[in-house]
């Protein structure tokens, strides 16, 4: 899996990315759901916080 959310980076004002991010969905998922909403929200970043390591096999 990839995610721009392990990625320090800086834009600038009204600035626009394509950023990728993959996501699995479960086999096992009920039929009866047809469709997904997602929504993120970028906060600023304190530069005295380390950002986190992703999980093995994430990235």
């Amino acid at each position: 899996m990839q995610c721009f959310c392990f990625e320090d980076q800086t834009l600038g004002p009204r600035e626009v990315r394509t950023l990728p991010v993959y996501f699995a969905l479960s086999p096992r998922m009920p039929a009866n759901i047809d469709e997904l909403s997602l929504s993120y929200t970028l906060f600023p970043r304190d530069p005295k916080r380390k950002m986190p390591t992703p999980a093995a096999g994430v990235n």
